[in-house]
């Protein structure tokens, strides 16, 4: 309840304006409850897949927090910030008398994020071959994923997001931390099917990307940890164009991590142009051995320095396992509307195309605190 009334503090706070500061998180996941003073679930499925927290077998009286993707995820899951408004706890909860969350914008409809093409990729042998990748994604898994009546598409969506008042400005430098395992056996890792971990999205961006008052367009992160075929990789976005910047080993795809300007990136705005090559204003340094470790059934450490933008002094900096993996800097991101700052909404949890299997993220602590340039 201490903890509860604190957070109710804190959010009468930064709704009176009195915070100017950036709220820290550091959220160990010891209970075996949502912590609704940190995070939204409005995009977890909580009756048919709840978010859930088991015990820790290697920590006495520790626990981490359990993401699962199945099959009734289909179709994806819509934020519903009205009556009711999924980022507040439900009618019942200890929380409820307490909670307030300011800043809660509803004035902006979310879209969902575009995957576009995936830089893991078939062998080319099989790239030759008349058989298309394969696809759950039939008539019937279409079906359903209308009658869930969510976000209508063959997703499978289970994010976490941190509430409001913990966005920050995209301009500020952030450390964000946290340490996830993923299963040991992944069902497909043969036909690239796209599925994101965690992404760092910044809001509002300029109109001029999707003028048309209907426009169906949504922005793609500017970082994302993608899980493709089960290989763990990290994606760094300059507006339209899209660049590998660090993986896991990937037995169809030798990769060599070289100084300067990414060797691999890929169209990904919203005409015919997507998947084609495309040159990024990003530069990168290396650490001497930038090959990510693989969480298939093993605990790893992620540690990322963001700072995004298209002016000043953007950066992007990844730490896994406490080694350097590498640092980006240019243009990061999209452009912001004149006048107006943006925000990052960062989520985490599992967004991939529709993939009839059960596979469960781990997460056994998660950090979020202002960072040196």
């Amino acid at each position: 309840m201490m903890r509860v009334l604190q957070a109710a503090i804190l959010f009468a706070f930064a709704w009176n304006g009195a915070a100017c500061a950036q709220t820290p998180v550091d959220e160990q996941f010891r209970s075996d409850e949502l912590d609704w003073a940190i995070w939204c679930p409005c995009q977890i499925d909580m009756d048919d897949s709840p978010i859930g927290f088991p015990l820790d077998p290697d920590e006495a009286g520790d626990r981490m927090a359990r993401i699962t993707v199945n099959a009734s995820s289909i179709g994806g899951n819509n934020c519903k910030r009205e009556d009711p408004d999924e980022c507040r706890p439900p009618s019942g909860s200890p929380a409820l008398t307490l909670f307030s969350a300011p800043g809660t914008d509803y004035s902006v409809r979310e879209l969902p994020e575009p995957f576009g093409p995936s830089f893991i990729r078939r062998p080319r042998m099989e790239l030759l071959d008349v058989q298309p990748r394969k696809s759950y994604c039939d008539d019937d898994a279409q079906r359903r994923a209308g009658v869930a009546g969510e976000e209508g598409l063959c997703i499978q969506r289970q994010e976490l997001r941190f509430q409001t008042y913990l966005q920050h400005k995209v301009s500020k430098p952030t450390l964000y931390a946290f340490r996830f395992r993923m299963p040991k056996e992944i069902d497909n890792r043969e036909d690239s099917i796209r599925w994101i971990l965690a992404q760092w999205k910044h809001k509002p961006i300029h109109s001029s990307y999707c003028p048309e008052e209907d426009c169906e367009w949504g922005p793609s992160p500017f970082l994302a940890q993608r899980f493709d075929d089960g290989v763990l990789h990290v994606t760094v976005q300059d507006e339209h164009c899209r660049c590998i910047v660090a993986s896991a080993p990937d037995p169809n795809n030798k990769r060599s991590w070289v100084n300067g300007r990414p060797g691999e990136c890929l169209w990904t705005g919203p005409d015919p142009r997507e998947g084609e090559q495309c040159t990024a204003d990003l530069r990168i340094l290396y650490g001497d051995n930038p090959v990510l470790d693989a969480p298939l059934g093993e605990w790893v450490e992620m540690r990322y320095r963001v700072q995004a933008g298209r002016s000043g002094s953007p950066f992007i900096e990844i730490h896994q396992n406490g080694r350097f993996i590498a640092r980006m800097t240019g243009k990061i991101g999209y452009q912001t509307p004149w006048f107006q700052t943006s925000d990052v909404k960062f989520k985490i949890g599992q967004y991939r195309e529709y993939m009839p299997f059960t596979h469960e993220m781990d997460i056994d602590w998660l950090t979020v605190t202002p960072a040196a340039e």
